[in-house]
């Protein structure tokens, strides 16, 4: 597979006027339609360039949108090869490795894993295996600022391939599950905040064999509480005022997680305050901020949200 490739307008222009000169029609119009409404800028106009790899994590939240939707990826034989090839990649790069580059690593396994279930691909499970047994000596485990999301990530996927996790690894997760959920330090000392909550909880889950105490949850669910702006709607740090699509996603997946009712009268004018015209949901309200994010994340939590209605 060739190497993504930067998309240049001016370029582009050249060859369609040369194009036009002899008289040629222009090759995948459809496609052409579609690259320069990428290239839109928010505030109006066109960027000049787009350059971005295709990563696990955008690939899985696209796919996810267009399932959520009933529609099908084009180029979907292209997709299942790149999904392939990072799987291969991953399994190949076994050599030692930076902490950061161990923390892209799972992140990237989980998210390649995720996307081609969802693509139905058929995979070796002996590559993940290999793969899951490598990233158990890894020295991210036993620093406290690994995020408990790669964490969780790393569980869920253990789990379900490998089976029991090794009993090392078993203890000093729980630890982390425990320092999270009653954590008594200050906010901007333990960089709590809504999405930590709920990745929490799912650890607490994974590591009790899909059960969860009372207590957990009782302590997970006074945690949300403080973030809540409006019934329904929850904002990702207790020092703002703004509610927001992600951290009003992960709130609503705690209470699901936890089998309680939440009051979530707002919540339906919230999210149409957050879509977008032409298509997506933004991370906040429009007009509430002067930057507004769109991505295939916030658009894929804002879908999950509507459908939750």
């Amino acid at each position: 597979m060739d190497k993504y490739k930067i998309f240049d307008p001016q370029a582009t222009f050249q060859v369609a006027e040369i194009l036009l000169y002899w008289k040629q029609g222009f090759p995948k119009k459809d496609a052409l339609i579609s690259t320069l409404d990428l290239n839109r800028s928010h505030d109006g106009g066109w960027i000049s360039q787009v350059a971005a790899p295709p990563t696990p994590k955008a690939t899985y939240y696209a796919l996810s949108i267009l399932n959520s939707i009933n529609a099908k990826p084009t180029h979907a034989a292209e997709i299942d090869l790149c999904i392939k090839e990072w799987l291969n990649k991953l399994h190949d790069d076994s050599k030692s490795i930076t902490l950061s580059e161990q923390l892209i690593k799972n992140e990237s396994l989980y998210y390649t894993i995720k996307s081609a279930e969802l693509r139905k691909i058929d995979i070796d499970s002996k590559i993940i295996n290999d793969i899951l047994v490598q990233n158990t000596a890894m020295e991210i485990w036993d620093r406290p600022e690994t995020p408990i999301s790669v964490i969780t990530h790393f569980v869920k996927l253990y789990r379900k391939y490998q089976g029991v996790l090794p009993g090392n690894l078993e203890e000093k997760f729980t630890k982390r599950v425990v320092e999270a959920l009653n954590n008594k330090k200050p906010e901007s000392e333990s960089g709590l905040n809504p999405a930590v909550v709920l990745d929490a909880l799912q650890l607490s889950q994974e590591l009790n064999n899909d059960k969860l105490d009372n207590k957990s949850i009782k302590i997970a669910l006074g945690q949300m509480q403080s973030f809540s702006v409006n019934q329904g709607t929850f904002k990702r740090n207790t020092k703002v005022s703004i509610a927001d699509i992600l951290a009003t996603y992960y709130a609503h997946e705690t209470y699901e997680l936890a089998n309680e009712k939440l009051n979530s009268n707002n919540l339906k004018d919230f999210l149409n305050g957050a879509v977008n015209p032409l298509g997506g949901f933004y991370l906040y309200p429009r007009g509430k901020v002067e930057t507004n994010d769109l991505t295939l994340e916030t658009t894929y939590m804002g879908i999950m949200l509507a459908k939750s209605q």
